[in-house]
């Protein structure tokens, strides 16, 4: 059963596919008080908790915008969930 698993390229394609769609997909960070978090890329999140006293910044020259759910929302500390973009934009 081994060898054929193996062996057989649809099989492979499959389970490389569902790895590469699950991956990231329950992603989460939590920003700690008096913690600093630098974000260099555009990034996705299912949750996100930034507490009081937390940074979030970028490299100079950068800029932030966050959307919940394709909703604007403001980098402020609080617990977020769903469909989360923190973009990154020069």
């Amino acid at each position: 059963m081994k060898n054929r698993l193996t062996k057989n390229p649809v099989i492979i394609s499959a389970i490389i596919m569902l790895a590469i769609t699950f991956t990231g997909c329950s992603s989460s960070k939590n920003i700690a008080t008096g913690s600093t978090w630098e974000v260099a890329k555009t990034t996705s999140l299912s949750e996100l908790t930034i507490a009081d006293g937390a940074l979030i910044k970028t490299p100079e020259g950068y800029s932030l915008t966050m959307t919940v759910n394709s909703v604007k929302k403001p980098l402020i500390a609080g617990s977020y969930k769903g469909d989360i973009v923190i973009t990154v934009t020069k």
